[in-house]
């Protein structure tokens, strides 16, 4: 038994024994699951297309070599073009942290975002840059809005992607991805601790318990003391505090004070 699983609320009960009462308050709560651990099926692992409409490619604008229309040379080109208005929204494809928002040469206004297993993704020609450079997103977040920047014909979105740093063919992804639906699909820590988890509370909305990907509210008495027992007193705030807090949780963000 580790430090922390041997750690004892006033009453007696180890934290790990406070985390399985939990789920015995929650299976007699008329709310449904209570309090408890996200589940790996919260966990946003698919990669979602950069749009809320599936338009077709634009022609001449699949990955691979090509006639350049800007340059009139061959060239790799390393993306998919999909022809939309301009002032289009653009969304992240999946959870990663920005490594790039600026000019960048012929891509115009661009976004980079580094996911996991190497890969990265890049928004190109945008009208505005919404996202900032070591913000971290989830699939879903609005990364800016179509334009026609840099060296391009029209408005149109470029999305390149790479893995390990080198160019990939994003074509496969694309096709298979659902569509974004305009809103933050959360995910969870992969190794989600006690630490990770606060309750917080205000006049108007009460308590509720958050962590990085999750948000359950405390109805009564007997949650709110289990919850500040295992996870420590509740952070106070006003009605606009709690609910940036909870967007930021609900956003796969881990909740600082």
């Amino acid at each position: 038994m580790n430090e922390q699983e041997s750690q004892r609320t006033s009453g007696g009960i180890t934290r790990r024994g406070m985390i399985g009462g939990l789920g015995a308050i929650a299976a007699a709560s008329a709310i449904g699951t209570g309090l408890g651990r996200p589940s790996s099926a919260s966990a946003a692992t698919t990669w979602y297309f950069p749009l809320t409409t599936r338009p077709a490619v634009l022609s001449g604008g699949g990955y691979g070599n090509r006639l350049d229309p800007v340059t009139h040379q061959y060239a790799l080109h390393d993306g998919v073009d999909y022809p939309i208005g301009e002032g289009t929204p653009v969304y992240a494809m999946r959870a990663g942290k920005v490594t790039f928002d600026g000019v960048n040469g012929g891509y115009g206004n661009y976004v980079g975002v580094a996911h996991d297993d190497g890969f990265e993704t890049g928004y190109a020609h945008l009208l505005r840059i919404v996202a900032q450079t070591g913000q971290s997103v989830q699939a879903g977040t609005l990364v800016g809005y179509s334009g026609s920047t840099g060296w391009s014909t029209g408005p149109h979105l470029h999305l390149r992607m790479l893995r390990n740093g080198s160019s990939y063919d994003p074509t496969s992804i694309l096709n298979a991805a659902p569509l974004a639906t305009g809103k933050v699909v959360p995910s969870k820590p992969d190794k989600p601790t006690d630490d990770d988890f606060v309750v917080i509370h205000s006049d108007g909305r009460g308590y509720a318990a958050v962590g990085a990907g999750y948000f359950r509210g405390l109805p009564t008495e007997e949650f709110v003391g289990a919850a500040t027992a295992l996870f420590g007193p509740a952070k106070e705030g006003n009605d606009r505090q709690f609910d940036v807090w909870k967007a930021n949780a609900l956003q796969g963000q881990t909740v600082r004070f």
